[in-house]
Formats: C-alpha cells, structure tokens, sequence
C-alpha cells in the first residue's frame, strides 16, 4: 500500500520517482505494465498535446526496427493502457485516440 498520496484529485497525476499511477485520487493497482507506464509517462510530458503513432513506437520500442512494430501492437498497446486506467475511474477516458492524427492525455473531466 502506497502512503504518498496524489498531488492531484481530478485527472491523472503520476510519481515518477515510484513510478505510481494515479487517477481522480486512485492508485492503479498493481502497476501498469513497463510499455504501459512509457506510454503514459510520454502523454503525461506531453498533455493535452496529439501524440503521434511513429512517437509512441520511437519511445515505447525505442530499440526496435521501427518498421517492425506493427499498427496492431500499437493499438493494443493504447487499448490496454486506456482498460487499466478506466479500471481506476470507470465514468471517464482519458486516454484520447484522436483519429488520423494519434492519441492524447485529457487533463481533466470535460
């Protein structure tokens, strides 16, 4: 059980240093997976801001053959991220798949 509680109530907040997930004030547990953190540590840097497929690929797989990564292991990828933290906070998405363009981190309920 974590004892530092999350600076933020409202959206997803993220203790780097203990690589802890947080969202509305929830802890997800047990912790995301190590793709599954990558990838929301770089919409978390990014928030609020499209980020594109070939940028998730070049920092999730970042020893990979670009070419290598298919489109399927990138959509999983989001789809299991966006089921983890919908396990925290079932009423709200937010992890945005803006389509055509990439995915984005809402900040906080619309």
């Amino acid at each position: 059980m974590t004892l530092l509680k999350p600076r933020r109530l409202n959206g997803v907040w993220i203790n780097e240093s203990a690589r802890e997930v947080w969202v509305d004030g929830i802890a997800v547990d047990p912790p995301l997976s190590a793709a599954q953190y990558t990838l929301l540590l770089l919409l978390y840097q990014q928030l609020g801001q499209i980020v594109s497929r070939p940028q998730i690929v070049k920092t999730v797989w970042e020893d990979a053959d670009p070419r290598g990564v298919s489109a399927n292991a990138v959509d999983g990828l989001i789809t299991r991220l966006r089921s983890r933290l919908q396990e925290a906070q079932p009423k709200y998405d937010y992890v945005e798949v803006i389509r055509g363009e990439g995915v984005r981190l809402r900040e906080t309920k619309e």
